[in-house]
């Protein structure tokens, strides 16, 4: 949908609706955004398309910031260049988004694969106190389970945290685990 260029459009939109007085249209778009951002943000499930409904908020920020850059080379007539980078660069950013979320080049067997081998892996999960660590597939793990899936090895600080909550961790095996993890008895090493 939208791509690295966003953020900093959304400062700089900031900052305009800042030095026009808080303009309420300005205000209202960037409320949009921002409460579902903070709402969403503290929900257990962090998935993506909970926020679909701010991206109508974050093309017109994203718009009015592009418009903006082009009067702006309209009076700066040696930024023109710069400018016709920028826009490149946004619609490119936004295509290789496309293409990453889209994946067109992946078969429907290799997704079919991928979707069994993380419901059997959810089948061993009993309770919904559980922490699952180095997924590559992490969003599509909290669909199979009730759990809380990341893409990331934790650290012993965080895994200690958890176990003091209660959590049940298990982690993705891979070469790069460290041995005190892997050594540990209180977590459960699995693989797909």
């Amino acid at each position: 949908m939208w791509n690295e260029f966003i953020w900093i459009a959304f400062i700089w939109f900031i900052w305009r609706v800042y030095k026009s007085n808080w303009d309420s249209n300005y205000r209202a778009i960037i409320l949009w955004i921002v409460i579902p951002y903070v709402f969403f943000s503290v929900v257990k499930t962090k998935m993506p398309p909970y926020l679909i409904f701010t991206a109508p908020a974050m093309f017109i920020m994203l718009s009015k910031a592009c418009i903006d850059i082009v009067k702006t080379a309209g009076t700066y007539r040696k930024l023109t260049p710069l400018v016709v980078v920028i826009l490149i660069t946004v619609v490119f950013l936004s295509m290789r988004y496309l293409l990453e979320r889209l994946k067109p080049f992946e078969t429907n067997e290799t997704v079919a694969a991928t979707g069994q081998k993380l419901k059997s892996l959810a089948s061993g999960i009993t309770t919904g106190k559980t922490v699952i660590f180095n997924t590559p597939y992490n969003i599509e793990m909290m669909f199979y389970s009730d759990c809380i899936s990341y893409p990331f090895i934790p650290d012993t600080d965080q895994v200690d945290e958890l176990l003091k909550q209660g959590f049940e961790i298990k982690i993705l095996d891979s070469p790069d685990l460290p041995d005190s993890l892997r050594h540990n008895m209180n977590i459960e090493i699995v693989s797909l």
